[in-house]
């Protein structure tokens, strides 16, 4: 599935796009790839954040709900960045302080921060807990 996505309030990730080209691999996939409209080298991996870490929560403001579109009862798609530490690539894990969300239905996306959120390990051996909100 590919989706295009505006980020009305541009993207940090991606200096000067708006608009950026969201491609989910498979179905149950525990990552997609978000590509810059603008600059087709610009891409991002973001961990799906449902797949890895299910029992996170994130609550969304009114006007966050309004940037996406989300009418009552919708829900938007929580992705993530994935960082790997050069010091220890064992460690690599996904970012749960700078989000992606998304309305895939009506191609809105934004970006929150969340700060205070631990990392989430890629390595289920290296999981210690799986933070909540």
């Amino acid at each position: 599935m590919q989706v295009r996505v505006d980020f009305p309030a541009g993207m940090s990730f991606f200096e000067g796009t708006n608009s950026c080209r969201l491609e989910q691999f498979a179905k149950e996939a525990c990552a997609v790839l978000l590509e810059s409209c603008g600059n087709p080298d610009e891409k991002l991996l973001l961990g799906v954040v449902a797949r890895f870490c299910p029992e996170f929560s994130l609550a969304l403001t009114q006007e966050e709900r309004n940037v996406l579109g989300l009418g009552a009862g919708e829900d938007a798609q929580v992705f993530c960045r994935m960082v790997i530490p050069q010091e220890d690539p064992s460690l690599a894990g996904f970012d749960l302080e700078r989000l992606v969300i998304v309305n895939v239905r009506a191609g809105l996306g934004l970006e929150k921060n969340v700060p205070g959120q631990p990392a989430v390990p890629m390595l289920k051996k290296n999981r210690k807990h799986a933070p909540a909100r």
